[in-house]
């Protein structure tokens, strides 16, 4: 997915990683299974009702499901709209809630993103305000 998505990850400044080698000897499961269970414990201190909010403001159903999944590579939050998947690289040096927060953000706004046509920049400016506001 990067790969093919590199030209707009540069050209957004977007920062993300690859592997240094090769997939198959960087990976090693227990690096993923402590960020997981790190991650979990965090995101039960600091969610704050947050989903909840976003779902009553898109007027969603309390059923709406988010999927996060971890990665090493790729830019350091990104979100999948067609499955409402939020992928956070466990490489962020960014507070990884507030990005899981803000992809989930991005899930809502996308069908506006697309029916308004609205740029890149002004959709991060949305994001970040609608973040702002369920805080």
């Amino acid at each position: 997915m990067t790969e093919k998505n590199l030209d707009f990850l540069k050209k957004q400044k977007i920062i993300f990683t690859l592997p240094e080698k090769d997939i198959e000897n960087e990976y090693k499961i227990e690096k993923y299974q402590r960020y997981k269970k790190w991650l979990e414990e965090k995101w039960k201190e600091r969610e704050g009702g947050f989903v909840e909010k976003l779902l009553l403001f898109f007027h969603e159903p309390e059923t709406f499901q988010f999927i996060v999944e971890i990665s090493n590579y790729g830019p350091l939050g990104s979100y999948n709209p067609q499955n409402n998947t939020v992928t956070i690289n466990l490489n962020t040096p960014f507070d990884p809630i507030e990005t899981i927060k803000h992809e989930m953000v991005h899930i809502m706004v996308d069908p506006f993103v697309k029916k308004y046509k609205i740029s890149h920049n002004q959709k991060e400016i949305i994001v970040k305000t609608i973040s702002k506001i369920l805080k």
